[in-house]
C-alpha cells in the first residue's frame, strides 16, 4: 500500500508541475477594454463585442478589419445558429477536443464556429503585438458554453440529461485551457514533447522512490558535521537572500541591501566544501557524489515553492503583478545556489591553486569577476562574473580555516569593512559589499554562543523550513489584496492554505521528519560510476541553472544558458536525471543496464521541446554515451552470468 501510495503521489507531483509550468508567461500589457487601439486593433475588438451581443443586428463581418483574412488564413463566413440569430463564424472551425472536431450528435457547431472565429481575432491582435484584455477571451468561452446548453434544449435528441453534461464536459475544458493559457491569446503548445516530458519524470522518480531505504551490510551513515560559527553564518546567509527577495518583491525598494548575502553564503559554504573535500579522503568523485546529493534536497523545496505560488495567488484573487513579484522570491536563491553548486566542484581545483599561489588567488579571482562585469552585461557575461564571485569568496573560506583571516587584528577587519562597506555605497558594486561581510565575519573570535540546537534543526529541515516561510508570505500576501480579511471566509482561500499545508507536511514526513546523514560510497568511484557521478552534477547544476533564467513558466522562444535553450520541463529533466544519477552512485547500481537506458531516454524530451545546436550536442552526446554504456554493462552482465554457469 505505502509502494501505491508513492506512486501515485509521483504521478500527481509530475501532472501537476506540468500543468503548471506549461503555462506561458504572463501576457505583457493587455489593453485595456477603453484603452487607446489602433484602427486595425479597435476592428478587431469591435467585432468580438458585435459577436458577443448576436441580437444586435450589427453583421461583425462587416466589422473585420481589412488584413484579417490574409493575416489568419482563415475563412470568415455567416451560419443561422438554431435559435434564429445569424452568427459570424469561422466556417471551417468545429468543437476542438483532444481527438479532433466533434460536434457531436446535438450539433454544436454553429457556435463552436462562432467561437473560433473569435478566437481568430485575439490572435490576429497579438499577431499585430496588440493583445486584447483577457475579459474577451472569458466572454467568448461563456456565450459558447450558453450556445451548447441552449442547444440541448432546442434539440435535445430525447437525451437533454446526457447533452447538458456533455456540454458541462465541454465548458470545463473551455476553462481550464483558457486558464492555463492565463486568458491570453490562444497558441499552440507543445502538447507531445512535454507529454514525453512528463513520462520520462515519472520514471525517473520512480526510480528513485522517496520511500526506498538503502539497504547494505556496511556500517551505519556517518555522523551530520557539527554545528560551528560557519554553519550559522549559512544558515543565517540564506535567510537573509530569502527575507530580502520577499521584501523586494512586495515594496519594490531596493533599499535592503544589507541582505544581500550571498557572498557570506559563499564564504562559509566554501568551509563546508573544504571540510567536506577533507572528509572524502581526497577522492573527487566520492565528494562531488556525497556534497552534490546533499544539496539537492533544499532545491526541490525553492522548485516545489515556485510552483505552488502562483497557484495560492490566483487562488487567493491576488493581482497578476503580485503573482508576479511574489514569485520571484525564488529566483535569487535558486541563482545563488546554482553558482553554490560550481564552488563545490571546483573546491580541489581552488585548494591546490591556494596552496601554490596563497592569497593571491582569491584577489584574481575576485579582479576577474570585476573585469568581465565591466566588460559586458549579457546573461553569459553575468554568469562569468557570478561564478567568478562564487569561487573567490569561497577561496577567502581557505584562509579563514587555516587561521589567516583570524589573525588580522580586529581593527584592521573593522577598518576594511568600513571602507568597502563606503565604497559599496558609492559606486553600487557587489564584491564590495561581500568583503564588508567577510570582513565583519572574521571579527568573531570566540564561538561559544552559537545556537546549536537552532542552526541544527534549521540546517537539517530546509524544506520544512523554506515552505513553512512561504506559506507565511502567501497568507500576508492575501491579506494585503484587495480582498483584504473577506478572504477568510472564501472556500478558495482555505484550497490554497492546504496545498502549502499539505506540501509542508509531505516535506516534513517523508523527508525530514527524521533526517538522515548522506551515506558512504560503497569504495570508491571509478570507472561508468565516475561517468554517472559527472554526468549527474553536471545536469543537477544545469536544471538550477536553468530554472533560475526560465522561472517556472513556458515562453515562447525559450531563454538559453550557455547557449542551451531550455524550458521548464527541459530543466525538471535536468534536475531529475542529476538526482537520480547521484542516486545510483549512492546505490551501487552504475553496473547495471536500466539507469543507463533512462539516462538515454531522458535526454529525448529535452530535444524535442527546446531545439538549439549547444542542446543537441550535449543532449545527443549524453545518448549515445549511455546507450555504449549500456550495451557494455549488458554484454558484461551476460558473460559473467555465463562465466559463473561454466565454472558450476
Amino acid at each position: 500500500m505505502r509502494r501505491l501510495l508513492g506512486v501515485l503521489a509521483v504521478t500527481v507531483a509530475a501532472l501537476t508541475f506540468g500543468i503548471v509550468a506549461s503555462r506561458p508567461a504572463p501576457p505583457p500589457g493587455l489593453l485595456p477594454a477603453d484603452g487607446p487601439l489602433a484602427a486595425d486593433i479597435g476592428a478587431a475588438a469591435r467585432t468580438i463585442e458585435a459577436q458577443l451581443d448576436s441580437a444586435s443586428g450589427v453583421d461583425p463581418i462587416a466589422l473585420l478589419p481589412a488584413d484579417f483574412t490574409a493575416v489568419e488564413k482563415v475563412v470568415p463566413g455567416r451560419l443561422r445558429a438554431p435559435d434564429g440569430t445569424m452568427r459570424a463564424v469561422h466556417v471551417d472551425g468545429g468543437c476542438s477536443t483532444p481527438m479532433g472536431d466533434e460536434n457531436t450528435r446535438w450539433d454544436y457547431s454553429v457556435g463552436c464556429k462562432a467561437h473560433d472565429l473569435g478566437y481568430d481575432l485575439l490572435r490576429y491582435a497579438e499577431k499585430k503585438g496588440h493583445p486584447l484584455p483577457a475579459d474577451l477571451r472569458r466572454r467568448l468561452d461563456d456565450q459558447l458554453s450558453r450556445d451548447m446548453h441552449k442547444q440541448c434544449e432546442l434539440n435535445p435528441q430525447n437525451s437533454a440529461g446526457t447533452c447538458r453534461i456533455v456540454a458541462d464536459v465541454y465548458t470545463a475544458g473551455l476553462v481550464v485551457n483558457s486558464w492555463h493559457q492565463r486568458w491570453g491569446p490562444p497558441r499552440a503548445e507543445p502538447i507531445s514533447s512535454w507529454a514525453v516530458g512528463l513520462i520520462v519524470v515519472v520514471m525517473l522518480l520512480a526510480g528513485r522512490p522517496p520511500w526506498s531505504r538503502l539497504r547494505r551490510s556496511a556500517p551505519d551513515p556517518p555522523e551530520a558535521p557539527p554545528v560551528d560559527y560557519m554553519s550559522m553564518l549559512r544558515v543565517l546567509s540564506v535567510a537573509g537572500i530569502v527575507v530580502g527577495e520577499t521584501v523586494l518583491a512586495f515594496t519594490h525598494t531596493g533599499g535592503l541591501w544589507l541582505l544581500r548575502l550571498a557572498p557570506l553564503l559563499f564564504f562559509a559554504g566554501g568551509h563546508a566544501n573544504l571540510m567536506a573535500w577533507r572528509s572524502s579522503g581526497h577522492d573527487y568523485g566520492s565528494y562531488l557524489a556525497i556534497r552534490i546529493h546533499t544539496l539537492l534536497r533544499p532545491v526541490f523545496a525553492f522548485v516545489l515553492a515556485w510552483l505552488l505560488i502562483p497557484l495560492t495567488l490566483e487562488l487567493l484573487d491576488a493581482p497578476e503583478d503580485t503573482i508576479t513579484s511574489v514569485g520571484s522570491l525564488v529566483l535569487e536563491p535558486l541563482w545563488v545556489l546554482g553558482l553554490f553548486l560550481v564552488t563545490v566542484a571546483a573546491c580541489p581545483a581552488m585548494q591546490w591553486l591556494r596552496d601554490r599561489f596563497g592569497a593571491v588567488v582569491p584577489l584574481v579571482l575576485l579582479a576577474g569577476s570585476t573585469a568581465v562585469h565591466v566588460a559586458g552585461s549579457t546573461g553569459a557575461y553575468l554568469l562569468t562574473s557570478g561564478l567568478l564571485l562564487a569561487v573567490g569568496f569561497g577561496q577567502l573560506a581557505f584562509h579563514w580555516d587555516d587561521g589567516t583571516l583570524r589573525q588580522i587584528p580586529r581593527p584592521v577587519l573593522f577598518g576594511v569593512a568600513g571602507a568597502a562597506l563606503i565604497a559599496f555605497v558609492l559606486l553600487g558594486y557587489m564584491p564590495l559589499l561581500g568583503i564588508a561581510q567577510v570582513s565583519l565575519a572574521c571579527t568573531v573570535r570566540s564561538f561559544a554562543w552559537v545556537p546549536v540546537r537552532t542552526v541544527g534543526f534549521l540546517r537539517s529541515r530546509p524544506m520544512t523550513a523554506y515552505l513553512v516561510y512561504v506559506g507565511i508570505v502567501l497568507v500576508f500576501a492575501g491579506l494585503t489584496s484587495s480582498a483584504g480579511f473577506d478572504w477568510f471566509t472564501r472556500p478558495r482561500t482555505w484550497l490554497a492554505v492546504s496545498m502549502i499545508a499539505a506540501a509542508t507536511l509531505v516535506a516534513f514526513l517523508w523527508y525530514e521528519r527524521r533526517p538522515r546523514p548522506v551515506a558512504e560510497l560503497p569504495g570508491p568511484i571509478n570507472g561508468v560510476r565516475t561517468l554517472a557521478c559527472a554526468l549527474g552534477v553536471g545536469y543537477a547544476t544545469l536544471g538550477v541553472l536553468g530554472f533560475a533564467v526560465t522561472g517556472v513558466t513556458w515562453q515562447v522562444g525559450a531563454p538559453a544558458v550557455f547557449g542551451m535553450a531550455l524550458d521548464p520541463m527541459a530543466n525538471l529533466i535536468h534536475l531529475m536525471l542529476g538526482g537520480y544519477l547521484l542516486h545510483v552512485v549512492h546505490s551501487g547500481k552504475t553496473g547495471r543496464t536500466w539507469p543507463w537506458l533512462l539516462t538515454a531516454a531522458a535526454c529525448v524530451p529535452p530535444i524535442m521541446s527546446t531545439w538549439s545546436v549547444s542542446g543537441a550536442i550535449v543532449h545527443g552526446a549524453t545518448v549515445i554515451l549511455a546507450l555504449a554504456v549500456a550495451g557494455n554493462v549488458t554484454v558484461t552482465r551476460r558473460r559473467d552470468r555465463a562465466s559463473v554457469v561454466n565454472a558450476r
